[in-house]
């Protein structure tokens, strides 16, 4: 797998697809006509630096007494998980620390387009058992199952949540103006994140502490207070927030 990601990389700044967006974008037929790749060199330079990478974190995890004869000693499991479903085996937790996405894929940032290409060649069933080819069959596949893909009723099933978040119900009436998949694309994704917070909240203990990153994003150049939204329809349920930390993001670019 420390080889499948050194791969990865390697795919993604041979490709001609362009580097400056996650989008499979082609490049320039004139950079394509003067490029000089090396696939082989590249993946030798990103091995080294991985390598570099994970020796600095070896040496950090020992100085905190976290190895066992070299091996991280804590049970880590990663799962292939729908966040908007349950988990069936029951399991209670204390903590959680998320970063879900800020809008729909297609409108934000297409994780599932960016990692379509290293797919077509790292083996599936290394990363989990229970992907299939069905998961790359086009390269929107992934991003259509992901949070607000499916755009289908979603003005109509939203409905509540305006009662829910103040905030949402304000957006909403902002987009209106707007052309119609401006508001489907804000309604589909708060949809499915409401969904997955009563699957989350069903995991988490009484008085447990919830750490979530989020990003205020625009649609039609208007903003989207998605940490306004979070807030209130987790106020819902019941949870009190406790604090809210603010940070400038200067530029954008890629990650």
């Amino acid at each position: 797998r420390f080889l499948w990601i050194t791969l990865a990389e390697t795919i993604r700044v041979s490709s001609n697809s362009r580097t400056s967006t996650f989008k499979l974008h082609i490049r320039a037929a004139s950079d394509l006509a003067t490029r000089k790749v090396d696939p082989i060199t590249t993946f030798a330079a990103v091995l080294e630096e991985n390598l570099k990478n994970l020796e600095s974190l070896t040496n950090e995890l020992r100085e905190r007494k976290l190895l066992n004869r070299g091996h991280y000693e804590p049970t880590i499991a990663v799962e292939l998980h729908d966040a908007r479903e349950k988990d069936e085996q029951g399991a209670q937790y204390d903590l959680l620390v998320t970063s879900p996405p800020y809008g729909d894929n297609v409108s934000t940032v297409p994780y599932g387009q960016a990692a379509y290409l290293p797919l077509q060649w790292i083996d599936l069933h290394d990363i989990d058992p229970s992907i299939t080819d069905d998961f790359i069959s086009t390269t929107h596949e992934i991003d259509y199952r992901s949070l607000g893909g499916s755009k289908k009723n979603a003005l109509k099933d939203t409905e509540d949540l305006k009662e829910q978040s103040p905030s949402f119900r304000a957006t909403l009436a902002a987009l209106e103006q707007e052309p119609r998949d401006r508001s489907t694309r804000v309604s589909a994704f708060i949809k499915d994140l409401n969904k997955a917070l009563d699957a989350i909240l069903a995991m988490l203990r009484r008085d447990a502490y919830l750490i979530w990153t989020v990003g205020n994003r625009r649609v039609a150049q208007r903003p989207v207070p998605l940490d306004n939204i979070l807030t209130e329809l987790l106020g819902h349920r019941g949870v009190v927030p406790i604090a809210s930390i603010a940070r400038t993001i200067p530029t954008k670019r890629m990650a």
